[in-house]
């Protein structure tokens, strides 16, 4: 597993690195013939997730625009 902050290569990276297409730095990887991992995301909980986040942050900015309305009232 990578370490927070290392720099991680695409396969495109790999494939020029090692001077191979791209379709066979991909069967390498899954192959283990060169270490590497997946990295995969599912839709549905991205989508999820940036719901959330939209919601937090306009709540948020309401409370905040309530707060700037009160301090110039003041």
């Amino acid at each position: 597993m990578p370490v927070v902050g290392e720099s991680l290569l695409t396969i495109t990276d790999v494939a020029r690195f090692l001077s191979v297409t791209e379709k066979i730095a991909n069967w390498l990887g899954q192959s283990a013939q060169i270490p590497a991992f997946n990295v995969g995301l599912r839709e549905a909980e991205i989508w999820n997730w940036l719901e959330e986040h939209c919601q937090r942050d306009a709540a948020g900015a309401k409370k905040e625009a309530k707060r700037s309305r009160r301090r110039r009232a003041r």
